[in-house]
């Protein structure tokens, strides 16, 4: 779309009419609008979502598009046995790598270690920072491809989680 619409001073100077047209758009189809708000959010609750990470072995040339019509171009970059062997590695092994590398895990283990440090009074200052970078992202951002925009979530979690399960001081109790 930013390819294909050069005037954004146009959009600059009718921001309000574009958002008066998606919000009368969106009452009169708001089923429309939460089903399209779910199905793009999905990946951060439900843990069956699919593939997040995506590599290609080629790169798409597209000397001056003009139409929709016009062609794109692939040009392999790795030799065929390689690309062969990544889709090999990749296939076999994607379902245990989806399901421990992913938004959902991150976002469940996430909320547990939140409500563990509710649960024992700890300090949740902590979560603050990636839970508000979670709901951005379930207001802001569809799962697609990579969740690059969830990195610091994904790294802090399992840490935030582990101190709310560690005990304090040097007390036995579970």
């Amino acid at each position: 779309m930013k390819k294909n619409f050069n005037n954004n001073n146009y959009i600059d100077k009718h921001k309000l009419e574009f958002f008066k047209l998606w919000a009368s758009i969106g009452i009169k189809n708001l089923d429309d609008y939460i089903t399209a708000y779910v199905l793009q959010t999905n990946g951060y609750w439900y843990h069956n979502y699919g593939k997040y990470w995506v590599y290609a072995d080629y790169i798409i040339d597209y000397p001056e598009i003009t139409s929709i019509d016009d062609e794109l171009h692939q040009t392999d970059l790795l030799p065929k046995f390689m690309s062969k062997a990544i889709d090999a590695i990749l296939s076999t092994t994607s379902n245990i790598y989806y399901k421990i590398y992913s938004p959902t895990i991150t976002t469940y283990i996430l909320l547990i270690g939140l409500y563990i440090a509710i649960e024992k009074k700890k300090n949740i200052i902590p979560f603050i920072i990636p839970i508000a970078i979670t709901l951005t992202l379930l207001i802001a951002t569809p799962v697609a491809c990579e969740f690059r925009y969830a990195y610091s979530v994904f790294l802090t979690a399992p840490l935030l989680l582990l101190g709310a399960l560690k005990n304090k001081g040097g007390t036995n109790e579970n």
